[in-house]
C-alpha cells in the first residue's frame, strides 16, 4: 500500500496545498515537490510545496489567532492573476452540501462576497470529508477562485487516502479550446480500388456524353 506522500507525489501537482501537516518544524518530504512556505504546529499545521520552485514569484505566511492563511504566487496559472483560495472553512451551508446552515456560513459568505471570489462546487462531487464517528460524509473543504475566472477552472475530489478522513481536492484550468470526441468515419479504401475498370467506365461514359452531345 503506498504511503500519504507516495500518493500526493502521484497527483503530479504543480502547487500542492497540504493541510494538517501535524508538525511543529520539518513539514512531510513529497518526492518530486518542493517545499515553499509551510506553518509549523503539532495538532494542525499546513505547507505548500511546488513542483518547479523557479516558478514561485514570492510565498507568506499570514497566520494569526488559530487561523493559518499561506499565500504563494506562481507562474504556473495561465490566466491572468486569479485569486485562488482553498482550504477546511469548517462551515455549513445548503451551498456547498450540507443539510443545513449554521452562523459560521454567513462570515464565509461575506468574505467571499467582499473579495469577489466564487466557490467552485458540485452536488455531484464526492464528499471532501469522511467522519468515522458519524459515519457520513461533510464538506468541510471548499475552493474558491476570483468572479472574473469562474469559467476557467474545474474542481474534482479524488479517492480517500489511506489512514486519512480527507479526500484530496485538484483544481484544474480548463483548455481554451476543448477536443471533441466523434465517432469514426468510414472511409473508401483506394488501394483496393480497382482502377482499370474504373478508367474503361469513365471513359465509356465520356465517349457515350459526347456522342449525345453532337
Amino acid at each position: 500500500m503506498k504511503t500519504k506522500c507516495e500518493i500526493l507525489s502521484d497527483l503530479h501537482a504543480d502547487v500542492l496545498c497540504l493541510q494538517e501537516t501535524h508538525k511543529e518544524s520539518t513539514p512531510p518530504n513529497i518526492h518530486g515537490m518542493h517545499l515553499i512556505v509551510h506553518h509549523g504546529h503539532a495538532k494542525h499545521g499546513c505547507a505548500i510545496y511546488a513542483r518547479d520552485k523557479s516558478t514561485v514569484l514570492s510565498s507568506h505566511d499570514f497566520s494569526e489567532e488559530g487561523m493559518e492563511i499561506l499565500r504563494v504566487e506562481t507562474t504556473k496559472v495561465p490566466v491572468n492573476k486569479p485569486n485562488i483560495i482553498i482550504g477546511d472553512f469548517n462551515s455549513h451551508n445548503t451551498i456547498w452540501g450540507y443539510d443545513s446552515n449554521d452562523s459560521d456560513r454567513e462570515a464565509v459568505e461575506g468574505w467571499a462576497a467582499s473579495n469577489d471570489v466564487t466557490i467552485l462546487y458540485s452536488s455531484k462531487d464526492k464528499h471532501t470529508f469522511s467522519s468515522a464517528g458519524w459515519k457520513r460524509g461533510y464538506n468541510p473543504d471548499l475552493a474558491f477562485v476570483s468572479s472574473q475566472h469562474f469559467s476557467s477552472f474545474e474542481r474534482t475530489v479524488g479517492d480517500s487516502i489511506p489512514k486519512s478522513q480527507h479526500r484530496p481536492t485538484a483544481l484544474q484550468t480548463k483548455p481554451v479550446v476543448k477536443a471533441l470526441e466523434s465517432n469514426s468515419i468510414p472511409r473508401f479504401n483506394f488501394r483496393k480500388a480497382k482502377w482499370e475498370e474504373f478508367t474503361q467506365d469513365l471513359d465509356n461514359k465520356i465517349t457515350l456524353y459526347r456522342c449525345r452531345s453532337v
